[in-house]
C-alpha cells in the first residue's frame, strides 16, 4: 500500500474519491471506538484489552515501517490525522473503563443504578471521541491522502496536538474549579 508515494498513486488514473474515503474512515474509526467503549461492560477488562491490542498492533506496524524504505510514504499519510484519531480511541476506552468501574465500585447502589450513573458520566467522553473521530476521518480522507507537502501535514499534526493539550487543560481547569 505504501510502496509508491501518494503523488504516483494519484497520477495512476485510479481516481481518488476523498469523500468516500472519509466516510470509510469514519466507519472504521467508529468501529474501533465502539469496541473500546462497549467492551468496558466486561468490568473494564475488555476496554483495556482492546486498547492494549490496538497499541501493540500500531506500535508493531510503525516499528516495522520505520525500518523499511516505505517509511516516508507511510509517515506522510499518517502524520496529519494521528493526534485526533489516537486521542479519540483513548477517550472511548476511558468511557468504557468508567462504565466498567461502575460495575465494580457501585458506591452502595445496585449494579444497574451504578451502571446508569456511570453511563451518564461517560457521555461527555463519548461525545468528544465522536467529534474527534469525525475530524480525524476528514483530515485522513482529504489531507492525509493528498499531495499537499509534508510540511503542511506536519503543521496540521502540531495544531491538532496543541488543540488536544488545550482541550485537556480546559478540562483540568473546569475540574479544579468544581
Amino acid at each position: 500500500m505504501y510502496e509508491k508515494p501518494i503523488s504516483e498513486k494519484n497520477d495512476a488514473g485510479g481516481g481518488r474519491n476523498d469523500a468516500v474515503m472519509a466516510g470509510f474512515y469514519i466507519r472504521n474509526n467508529a468501529g474501533i471506538g465502539l469496541q473500546c467503549f462497549g467492551w468496558g461492560l466486561a468490568f473494564g477488562l475488555g476496554s483495556i484489552y482492546i486498547l492494549s491490542s490496538n497499541a501493540l498492533q500500531l506500535g508493531s506496524v510503525f516499528g516495522h515501517m520505520a525500518t523499511t524504505p516505505y517509511w516516508e510514504n507511510f509517515s506522510t499519510f499518517v502524520t496529519a490525522h494521528s493526534s485526533y484519531e489516537l486521542t479519540a480511541i483513548c477517550l472511548s476506552a476511558a468511557a468504557g473503563l468508567r462504565m466498567g468501574y461502575g460495575l465494580v465500585e457501585t458506591g452502595g447502589l445496585s449494579r444497574t443504578a451504578s451502571l446508569r450513573a456511570s453511563s451518564q458520566n461517560s457521555l461527555p467522553l463519548i461525545g468528544a471521541a465522536t467529534v474527534l473521530f469525525i475530524l480525524a476521518a476528514f483530515i485522513e480522507g482529504f489531507l492525509s491522502a493528498s499531495e499537499v507537502p509534508y510540511s503542511i501535514k506536519f503543521q496540521c499534526m502540531i495544531l491538532t496536538a496543541l488543540s488536544m493539550v488545550w482541550f485537556v487543560w480546559l478540562g483540568l481547569r473546569k475540574g479544579a474549579g468544581a
